[in-house]
């Protein structure tokens, strides 16, 4: 018995806007997705090219920033997708660390989005 794959799932609030807001950020397709009756999704898988990337759920109870333990990197083809992105991603957000060059990195940025996920996006 092993593990067969792994799966990521966020739970936000409000998952029926961040569902849209993460299509358009980063460029992804609704799959599978059941909704409450409410609109809000019990369950929507996103993805690229036909390909799972993440899923996002209903937040049950209250979000604390404070003890956030996970975050996302994301790696894109170009700066001008990283500065697209970190725009997009800022937008009712709070910058972590802006656009700049790391050594690692000649193109990347951190984010908290608005639904309080971490994400690090670089070429």
């Amino acid at each position: 018995m092993g593990m067969k794959s792994f799966s990521i799932g966020l739970a936000v609030k409000n998952n029926e806007e961040a569902v849209n807001f993460y299509m358009k950020v980063f460029g992804l397709e609704l799959g599978f997705n059941a909704k409450f009756p409410d609109g809000t999704y019990q369950h929507a898988t996103l993805l690229k090219d036909g390909e799972k990337v993440f899923d996002v759920v209903n937040l049950t109870h209250e979000f604390d920033a404070q003890k956030q333990i996970i975050g996302f990197g994301v790696s894109f083809d170009s700066e001008a997708e990283v500065r697209n992105a970190f725009d997009l991603l800022s937008e009712g957000g709070t910058i972590k660390e802006p656009v700049g060059e790391l050594p690692w990195s000649p193109c990347c940025a951190s984010v908290i989005d608005k639904f309080g996920v971490t994400w690090f996006i670089s070429v």
